[in-house]
């Protein structure tokens, strides 16, 4: 009931793999995406899963989808919410990161 959308974030120094920068803040409670273009970092990446209310896919209406759009939306609302995944996560997204979580495996 107070939230559409739920991601999940683990804390940079828990990651392997990625660029480091971050994409979220946690500010009084609630996910706070960082500003790319005054923010050089943030104290939390986003791990790739989430949960959305289906009825806010209802009405997307672009050529290219990206959820991002539904994150921001959320937040402006004040319905996005986060959950810190607790463990070591692997970014592999490139042959240089699946390499890293290979050697680490």
């Amino acid at each position: 009931e107070t939230m559409d959308v739920l991601l999940m974030f683990v804390a940079k120094e828990d990651t392997y793999g990625n660029d480091g920068t971050g994409d979220y803040y946690i500010e009084n409670g609630k996910p706070r995406r960082r500003d790319y273009a005054v923010e050089n970092s943030a104290p939390y990446i986003y791990g790739g899963a989430q949960i959305i209310k289906p009825w806010m896919l209802k009405d997307f209406e672009e050529n290219r989808f990206g959820l991002v759009k539904l994150f921001d939306k959320a937040q402006k609302e004040g319905r996005l919410a986060c959950v810190i995944h607790k463990g070591k996560w692997f970014h592999v997204g490139t042959p240089e990161a699946i390499k890293i979580a290979e050697e680490y495996l």
